[in-house]
């Protein structure tokens, strides 16, 4: 197995290929890296859970501690699986997603049940939560890329 090389050796991030009795195997960039990943491992695929969330085909990144096989053992809680960001500025709202508008695109995303909604200057959620998304407001997001090219926004925001 190759190890995957480059400026932060205890990051790991690329495709599930393979899964092993103790991990995953990810690959990007025509190279593969071992990732272990013990059953006690904190992972985040829209909700935190265990390893049993990933799956062949998901897109992981993780940090954790280089080994000296060239393996990458996670770090439980930096394991985050599909992870995506979007960006954008509300068009319109309904009681389960919004659609946004970023660079001349017009896309919508979905709202997760465990969706939080927060000031981007103090964390603090709005107590109004997705009622405080107002057409014409800038806001960032973090969720889940959803298989169908979707994606499901966990946090929000502005």
């Amino acid at each position: 197995m190759l190890t995957l090389t480059g400026p932060d050796p205890t990051y790991a991030g690329g495709e599930v290929v393979a899964q092993t009795d103790n991990g995953v195997v990810v690959q990007a960039a025509g190279k593969s890296r071992g990732v272990r990943v013990p059953a006690s491992t904190v992972v985040w695929k829209e909700i935190e859970g265990g390893p049993e969330l990933i799956e062949s085909g998901d897109w992981l990144h993780v940090k954790g501690v280089p080994q000296e096989d060239g393996t990458l053992l996670a770090t439980s809680g930096m394991v985050f699986v599909n992870i995506g960001r979007r960006d954008g500025t509300i068009v319109s709202t309904t009681a389960d997603s919004a659609t946004l508008q970023y660079r001349g695109e017009t896309f919508t995303i979905e709202f997760s049940d465990s969706l939080e909604v927060i000031s981007e200057a103090d964390g603090t959620p709005y107590s109004e939560g997705t009622d405080a998304l107002k057409p014409g407001t800038q806001i960032g997001a973090v969720g889940l890329n959803l298989p169908n090219g979707g994606y499901r926004a966990t946090r929000i925001w502005f």
